[in-house]
């Protein structure tokens, strides 16, 4: 699996504001302060905000995102949702979008601000029932973006959660489709969001793997000469 690293690539991607060189504290600072803009929301450095780009329905998890955010959003944390779809899940965050100033939700479809999103915000949310690709969360470990996401189906297969003892990982996983498992997690990242050298790491971490279809290729290659070696 791999992902199309010239329109995901934050050193030339002409969809967000500031374009990734050598600093990267000025790209994630100058991306998270247009964010925070474009969302409606006050900006604060301190303050991580967590992006959420999804279909309006089960299989992304947003029923438990839903059951979850009344308790989210008393964190510090601003949250970011930009998902289409219609009905009842719908109306309920139409409800909270009013109700909670540090939560901002579109109900459309736009690539220019899910591109906005996977640059600026801290984290990526990501309460999968099901993942059958989990393009989004390699998407969001090429800009810096650490995913908060449950552990299914590709997912499993792409993210390690973060070991502050050995500085191994790229990601805040989960196990059980479940509320409480889901806010323990966001409690973790927001907690480490402010421990500077383990923070740093886990960004390094995310920043300088190879996300592109090279490493699958060549995978394929070695099963495939395999194959004909026992043919």
């Amino acid at each position: 699996m791999g992902i199309d690293t010239y329109q995901w690539n934050p050193k030339h991607d002409t969809d967000i504001y500031k374009k990734l060189e050598d600093d990267f504290s000025g790209f994630k600072t100058e991306n998270k302060k247009h964010l925070a803009k474009e969302a409606g929301l006050k900006y604060n450095a301190s303050t991580p905000i967590i992006g959420m780009i999804a279909k309006l329905n089960e299989h992304k998890g947003v029923p438990l995102f839903i059951e979850t955010i009344d308790k989210l959003l008393k964190l510090n944390v601003q949250i970011v949702l930009l998902g289409i779809g219609s009905g009842e899940l719908l109306e309920k965050l139409k409800k909270l979008n009013k109700k909670y100033p540090n939560f901002s939700f579109r109900n459309e479809y736009n690539e220019r601000f899910a591109h906005q999103i996977t640059a600026g915000a801290d984290f990526i949310l990501m309460p999968n029932h099901y993942a059958p690709t989990g393009l989004n969360a390699l998407y969001a470990l090429n800009s810096g973006t650490i995913p908060i996401a449950r552990r299914t189906g590709a997912l499993s297969d792409l993210l390690v959660n973060y070991d502050p003892k050995t500085q191994h990982g790229n990601a805040f996983t989960f196990e059980k489709h479940d509320a409480n498992e889901l806010l323990k997690t966001v409690k973790s990242a927001i907690s480490l969001f402010n421990e500077i050298e383990n923070w740093n790491k886990l960004i390094d971490n995310a920043l300088f793997a190879d996300y592109s279809w090279a490493k699958s290729v060549k995978l394929y290659d070695e099963i495939y000469k395999n194959l004909i070696k026992e043919d």
